[in-house]
Parts: structure tokens; C-alpha cells; sequence
């Protein structure tokens, strides 16, 4: 049930062949995002399936809105995707939630629904010649409509 959306756009457009550059661009779109509620985690990698991140999503079972914003730095897009289950062992243990192809050079989110107490983040597939950044939020707006 992934809903997507395009939020913004990120600073720059080009390869990233450099570690400081890329860190420099990681910093810019973590300050962007800073200071919103509900942040799960965050983190980057490159655009490889070995490069996934995990983090802890809803608490004791209950369903959770989770919104994950994922932004890129490279040429073209980057297939991302959101697992419900912690990545373990070099591989997802839970099903896809939600799949979208993110366009370099601009913030997107994927918007998912999980009772897992883990969500996984991350590209399915590429190379490592784009730089990806995403953070996770619990979705409190739905969540209080939910509960209307």
C-alpha cells in the first residue's frame, strides 16, 4: 500500500566520486530533516543490495504509518525499497512494503504500514556510484486520525 510522493530537491546532480563530497551531501540533506518528530533512525549508503539499513519501527506489536524520506546523490534513479523485519546476515527477513525507483536530485517518501518492530531500508539492486541518505518517521498525523 505505498503511497509516494515528491517532497523537494536536493542540491546537487552529479556522480559522487569523492568520500567528502559525499559526506558533505549527507550532512546538507540530514540537516534539512532535522528537528522533524517521530524520527526513527537514519542513515546512507551506496547503491548496492548489500547497503540496507535497519531500524526500530513500531512498539509491541501495534500497527505504526511509517513515512521514509529518501533522497540520492548520482546520475538517474535508484531502486529503493522498505522491508517490514530487521536486515540480518546480508538479507531482508521481512516481506516488501513498499517499492519505488527515487530520481537522484530530488527528497521522495515512501509511505508504509507495519506492525514489525523493524523496518529495513535500502536499494534492491545498481552499483555503487550513487549516494543514498533516508530517515524514518513515525507518521503521527495518521496516526491521530487513526485514532479519531
Amino acid at each position: 500500500m505505498p503511497v509516494v510522493s515528491i517532497t523537494g530537491c536536493s542540491h546537487q546532480l552529479k556522480p559522487i566520486d569523492d568520500d567528502e563530497v559525499s559526506s558533505g551531501w549527507m550532512r546538507a540533506v540530514q540537516d534539512r530533516w532535522s528537528d522533524q518528530p517521530g524520527e526513527l533512525g537514519s542513515g546512507g549508503g551506496s547503491n548496492d543490495a548489500s547497503s540496507r539499513l535497519s531500524l526500530g519501527g513500531a512498539d509491541s506489536g501495534e500497527r505504526a504509518h511509517i513515512r521514509v524520506s529518501v533522497a540520492c546523490q548520482g546520475n538517474g534513479t535508484i531502486p529503493m525499497a522498505v522491508w517490514s523485519g530487521r536486515f540480518v546476515n546480508g538479507s531482508e527477513t521481512g516481506r516488501k512494503l513498499a517499492a519505488r525507483s527515487v530520481q537522484c536530485g530530488h527528497d521522495e517518501d515512501l509511505y508504509v504500514v507495519t506492525s514489525s518492530s523493524w523496518i529495513t531500508i535500502g536499494p534492491t539492486s545498481g552499483d555503487s556510484s550513487v549516494t543514498w541518505y533516508a530517515a524514518a518517521y513515525s507518521d503521527l498525523v495518521a496516526k491521530a486520525q487513526e485514532e479519531k
